[in-house]
């Protein structure tokens, strides 16, 4: 799918992202995590060790959240939902995490080299984005007066209330 370029901005901001993965009984596990746009993809990267990546080897669905930190004119809380589909780039996020080390914390790199060959395990991962929603101007859709998404088959009852009114 193709991102807004609201979508595109929102993520290059230096907001934290939660990404919940689906653990192996079926409960989610939602971890924080630095995302960036590459091209219409979002990625982050993690150690190969984590929960979240065993969770993505196993079932590739992801929901990536993040809270915008701003309110929309009717007040309400501006945050952009992708869900996705993930794979795993093992030993790709150096110079990812080096970026993402500049815009979060404003420093140079990474906490560590992930370029040395005793760098713990790390891995790139990519997810292609199915679907954008939330409150903002990068959710798909129509949205009513309050910015919440109206579904397609309430939409048009909506509309012929308000010009009965």
């Amino acid at each position: 799918m193709k991102l807004n370029q609201h979508a595109l901005d929102l993520l290059a901001e230096p907001l934290d992202a939660f990404v919940t993965t689906i653990n192996p009984d079926g409960s989610p596990q939602t971890s924080v995590v630095w995302v960036s746009a590459d091209g219409d993809d979002v990625v982050f990267g993690s150690g190969t060790a984590r929960q979240k990546m065993r969770n993505v080897e196993r079932d590739p669905r992801v929901l990536i959240a993040i809270d915008a930190r701003r309110r929309n004119d009717a007040g309400l809380g501006e945050y952009m939902l992708i869900h996705g589909t993930a794979t795993i780039h093992p030993g790709e996020s150096a110079d990812l995490m080096d970026e993402n080390a500049r815009l979060y914390l404003g420093r140079d790199s990474f906490f560590i080299d992930l370029r040395l060959p005793d760098a713990p395990g790390h891995a790139l991962v990519r997810v292609a984005v199915d679907r954008v929603e939330g409150v903002g101007p990068w959710a798909e859709g129509s949205r009513d007066e309050l910015g919440l998404p109206v579904a397609k088959q309430w939409k048009e009852t909506i509309s012929q209330a308000a010009e009965a009114e």
